[in-house]
């Protein structure tokens, strides 16, 4: 049926109150959520026709489409549902099938990174319960930490590690800030 296989090509931004396409969600991008609250998203496909897509948003399979329009969260008819997307940064991976129901051949994916935003701030992911003393990555705009003792006046915003410790030694005590 599909000589080089089904691809996603693209993804478009919807406002789902007036199903009116908002403009193409590119790799790096940012969906406005204070612009377009009742958001979402299709994916256009080579061919226009495939079997069934799969949207897996962070990992997790969010929604399976066996017809066009092919929506983030669904559609009636072309009328597209709202995505409750969160504030934060994401990944979504959108996979095109050759047969319904995400059988037969998985096609060529399109896999984005993109932030969900409200009015231009995000919210920080929620930490880890337990670091177990590994590290966890922020997207920041800014960073600095200062010590006490002999390095009070100085801010080593710097690095390319924002170091939080606690230390018994004076000196040592550490204050970490992050713009995000």
């Amino acid at each position: 049926m599909f000589a080089a296989g089904p691809a996603v090509t693209g993804l478009a931004l919807v406002d789902a109150d007036t199903d009116a396409d908002a403009g193409p969600l590119l790799d790096g991008g940012t969906i406005d959520l204070s612009a377009t609250p009742h958001v979402s998203l299709r994916a256009d496909t080579s061919p226009a026709a495939v079997g069934s897509v799969v949207f897996a948003l962070d990992g997790v399979k969010l929604h399976a489409e066996n017809a066009a329009p092919y929506a983030v969260v669904g559609n009636d008819g072309g009328d597209y549902l709202p995505w409750s997307i969160q504030p934060g940064g994401h990944t979504l991976t959108v996979t095109p099938f050759t047969a319904m129901n995400c059988t037969g051949t998985a096609g060529q994916a399109l896999t984005i990174h993109f932030t969900a935003a409200v009015g231009g701030l995000t919210a920080a992911p929620a930490p880890p319960a337990n670091l177990g003393g590994s590290a966890i990555e922020l997207p920041t705009a800014a960073d600095a930490y200062g010590r006490d003792g002999t390095y009070a006046n100085t801010n080593f915003g710097t690095t390319p590690t924002l170091e939080v410790k606690t230390v018994g030694a004076a000196g040592y005590t550490r204050q970490s800030f992050s713009a995000v």
